[in-house]
């Protein structure tokens, strides 16, 4: 078996695996939970058509979130972006990632040495582009986030390279203001 094609019998693998996985997460039962922050977000979001995701979103986020694509490196203001806060996913509200694991990666996209929450993503194999790699996506509404690498800073030495247009940020007075609500 030539390599071309036992990387497409990997990928048809991990498609089936990746619906499979899909189909078991939007059978749990609606409202808040811990893997969405609690944010009282339902499934209801991740049952969605492409067209009601391409009118709630704008363009480009419709491209990186529903089809996987990557934005622009350097393109995001949330690149060299430095605020307290915490980061939540575009589509469905659940927080991702908090600004105390941020830093300044050079690699042209939002950077993180660790989740917010390893309950709220999910990572999968991407053998996308004819390279092995790790996509990281929303665990609540399967948006395409970006991937990670292990070539973060200590302690952790892993990088979440994240798509800016994939995330909302929400500013530390506002968290703290949601909580107490």
């Amino acid at each position: 078996m030539t390599i071309a094609k036992l990387r497409r019998c990997v990928k048809i693998a991990c498609r089936s695996l990746n619906f499979a996985s899909r189909l078991m997460t939007s059978s749990n039962a609606a409202g808040s939970s811990p893997t969405n922050g609690g944010l009282g977000k339902t499934d209801k979001v991740c049952q969605l058509t492409q067209e009601e995701w391409r009118h709630r979103l704008t363009p480009e986020q419709f491209e990186v979130t529903r089809n996987s694509s990557t934005e622009r490196p350097f393109s995001s203001h949330l690149c060299n972006f430095d605020e307290e806060g915490t980061y939540s996913c575009v589509c469905c509200g659940s927080i991702l990632f908090s600004s105390k694991s941020k830093f300044h990666s050079g690699c042209g996209w939002p950077a993180f040495s660790e989740a917010f929450n390893e309950g709220n993503i999910e990572k999968r194999p991407d053998y996308s582009h004819n390279m092995m790699r790790t996509e990281v996506v929303c665990k609540t509404c399967h948006a395409h986030l970006g991937h990670v690498f292990d070539d973060g800073p200590k302690p952790s030495g892993v990088r979440y390279c994240i798509n800016g247009v994939a995330m909302n940020f929400i500013p530390k007075q506002q968290s703290t203001a949601d909580k107490k609500a």
